[in-house]
């Protein structure tokens, strides 16, 4: 690409730039970057109709290639090679150094072989990876009446991306989908219409490349559906689901490639839902029948046909769900191609087979899916959980952690040290125990800053009165769970507790077992993370001083077998547990992590700010964990007060030896609290017996 072409292309990465270099949030004002000016206010705004940043207060204004030349200290075309470099702008080396002479283009081809200016396969997955998550507000999904299947990404565009793999699980590259429509002629009906620009991003290879809905890696037991297009593919999934592998092909001419290796790899003759035009009954009609189960085409009658629907989204659209799968389901419900039901399947010969399915040999998988961490802490796609006695402060950790999400980070963050994010992710906390009301007080108590289109709760209390179920463990919960989810579209789920939402024993294994398989599901399936929140077990005196593990979690062993990372909250050196409001600090712990480097312990604490007087989360990243245990006799009245009831509940001094065997000691500490009048005595032998007096505070 020659200089002023890259330039202008440049340009347009300002946005991005700005949020990954410098972690500004430019959705609003942040610091002046001018060095000459002491910005003590945010004072400097984004402005994306001119892709440049404007300060107010010293009129400075900035676009990419200044901050570049400005942070790497180097001259304008340095500035430019290192600004294309980084967001994979392909750039003619004399162009670079401004001795270009002519504007040629780089060779553009689907070999997959590196050509001059051109990106490799590795530099699309880098772009692919670093750009943001799409939701279901793309005005491309919108207008199709899709949503995303979780994969898709949206660049600094705004264009909708779309990964792409060949049969091996190998990326290949992505497509790219306008943010808008243009007006267009159709070339079989001559009418303007409006056309979404599709385009494959420079360097990826087209020929025989798919993408399955929902990420899925495909299998020889697999029955697999052949779309073109995305929306059409979303569409068909929608009817279908579990029964079958919807893949989209990128468009008909790639459909009989597609066909060809997913036969050639799988053995399977996958199936074509065409689009109805004339190329796509031409495409479909060339899979040979030795390769190919045959195909179906939307049942549009004339006057749809001469108002231009062609494909399986339009049906779906037009026509509805229910309609569209009984069209879809007239062709396809036959045994060899479809059937309705596997789990009824009689077993064959070849069950014994399946499994080889599933074996891998050990380095043939390279490409696998990176985990992206939300915030540093939670896995997507994956389960998580938060563990702790009861009120050590739970509740104050995930709603601070969800007002750090909604805002996206921020210069001043205390947790950017440990956890950095560069942009905001949408939690969505159920509430089964103090349910609104508890938090917004708390959120009122604080002041911490929160965006409330990336925050939302659930109250069970609120379900509950209008008799509204949410339960996990019933048919009717889950799939108002699943419409939740569908609609909201949330990052993160914190469940506040686990088993307010759930009416299966927490010590049975089997029912724990389907449970937390459920929420393993519903964490893969729509890509997000899912956070239940679970006490721990009470520990024993002489635990006092140990650093928290995660057996300590109550119920069934399910629980630790299915979550890939556990978080432990423990009172820092308090012997007795109380409800956490002070300057007493929580030690957070990495109690269980299979997936990266676990981190290192921090404290925090609930206090209040005496500036604003408002409570505050202060954060220890580098704590004494050094437990302070208490005296002999408070940890002995202790016990005392914790196992035996006022009054007539007797005990003797061998009931104590127990469990504290220093006999000495224990026969002093019971002489000093009977004189001190915290205990009563009846006998004076050995075999006494001692009884909390009633007016004995705790």
């Amino acid at each position: 690409m020659d200089r002023e072409r890259a330039k202008i292309e440049l340009k347009t990465y300002l946005k991005e730039y700005l949020e990954t270099k410098h972690g500004i949030d430019t959705s609003k004002n942040f610091r002046c970057l001018s060095p000459q000016h002491e910005d003590k206010h945010p004072s400097m705004g984004f402005d994306a109709a001119h892709n440049q940043a404007h300060c107010f207060s010293c009129n400075e204004n900035y676009d990419i290639l200044e901050l570049i030349q400005q942070d790497y200290n180097c001259d304008f075309n340095k500035a430019l090679k290192i600004g294309c470099e980084m967001y994979h702008i392909p750039l003619d080396e004399q162009a670079a150094t401004g001795t270009a002479q002519t504007n040629s283009a780089p060779v553009r081809d689907n070999t997959g072989k590196q050509s001059k200016g051109k990106p490799s396969l590795e530099d699309l997955k880098r772009a692919f990876d670093e750009a943001r998550q799409a939701n279901n507000d793309h005005p491309y999904l919108k207008a199709k009446q899709v949503r995303t299947d979780k994969t898709l990404k949206v660049n600094q565009k705004g264009e909708l991306l779309i990964d792409l793999y060949d049969v091996d699980g190998n990326f290949k590259g992505y497509q790219r989908i306008a943010d808008k429509p243009t007006k267009k002629t159709d070339k079989d009906t001559g009418r303007e219409v409006e056309k979404w620009e599709k385009r494959q991003a420079f360097g990826t290879v087209q020929t025989g490349t798919f993408h399955v809905i929902g990420g899925y890696e495909l299998t020889s037991r697999d029955i697999i559906i052949l779309c073109e297009g995305y929306a059409t593919a979303f569409s068909v999934w929608e009817c279908i689901r579990d029964k079958a592998r919807i893949v989209f092909a990128l468009n008909c001419g790639n459909l009989s490639e597609v066909t060809r290796a997913i036969h050639n790899k799988y053995g399977i003759k996958p199936f074509i839902a065409a689009d109805i035009d004339k190329d796509g009954r031409e495409a479909a009609a060339k899979c040979r029948e030795d390769i190919c189960s045959g195909h179906v085409l939307p049942p549009f009658n004339k006057s749809d046909i001469d108002a231009g629907y062609t494909d399986w989204n339009e049906y779906f659209t037009k026509y509805g769900q229910d309609e569209t799968t009984a069209a879809l389901m007239d062709k396809l419900n036959k045994p060899e191609l479809l059937p309705i039901d596997r789990e009824e399947q009689p077993e064959s010969a070849e069950t014994e087979l399946d499994i080889n399915d599933y074996y891998i040999e050990f380095g043939e998988r390279k490409n696998v899916k990176q985990i992206d961490m939300i915030g540093g802490l939670f896995p997507r796609g994956k389960i998580s959980a938060l563990i702790a006695p009861p009120g050590t402060g739970k509740t104050w950790f995930i709603l601070y952690l969800s007002m750090y999400f909604s805002r996206g980070g921020g210069l001043e963050e205390p947790l950017l040290s440990r956890f950095p994010i560069n942009r905001p992710y949408k939690s969505m906390i159920l509430s089964g125990e103090g349910g609104y009301d508890e938090l917004i007080g708390r959120s009122d108590n604080t002041g911490w800053r929160y965006d409330r289109q990336y925050l939302g709760v659930v109250d069970l209390n609120e379900l509950i009165e209008n008799d509204v179920l949410l339960s996990l463990t019933q048919e009717k919960g889950r799939r108002n769970l699943e419409r939740l989810i569908d609609k909201r579209q949330p990052d993160i789920i914190f469940f506040d507790s686990l088993m307010a939402f759930s009416d299966y024993d927490e010590n049975k294994s089997k029912e724990m077992g389907e449970l937390m398989k459920y929420l393993m599901q519903t964490a893969r399936i729509n890509d997000i993370a899912v956070v239940p929140v679970h006490h721990t077990r009470k520990r024993k005196l002489n635990e006092q001083k140990a650093a928290q593990i995660m057996d300590e979690m109550i119920g069934s062993s399910m629980m630790q077998r299915y979550t890939r990372r556990i978080i432990g909250l423990q009172p820092k050196g308090q012997m007795i547990v109380e409800e956490v409001t002070g300057d007493e600090p929580v030690i957070v712990r990495d109690l269980k992590n299979n997936l990266t480097k676990k981190f290192k312990p921090f404290t925090f604490c609930i206090a209040t700010d005496e500036d604003t007087n408002k409570l505050d989360m202060e954060f220890e990243f580098e704590p004494d964990l050094t437990f302070k245990a208490p005296d002999k006799k408070s940890e002995i009245l202790h016990y005392i007060q914790e196992h035996y009831e006022e009054g007539d509940d007797r005990f003797t001094r061998a009931d104590l030896e127990q469990v504290f065997t220093a006999k000495s000691t224990l026969q002093r500490i019971l002489k000093e609290l009977v004189e001190t009048g915290k205990l009563g005595r009846c006998g004076t032998t050995k075999d006494a017996e001692y009884f909390l007096r009633p007016e004995i505070e705790d």
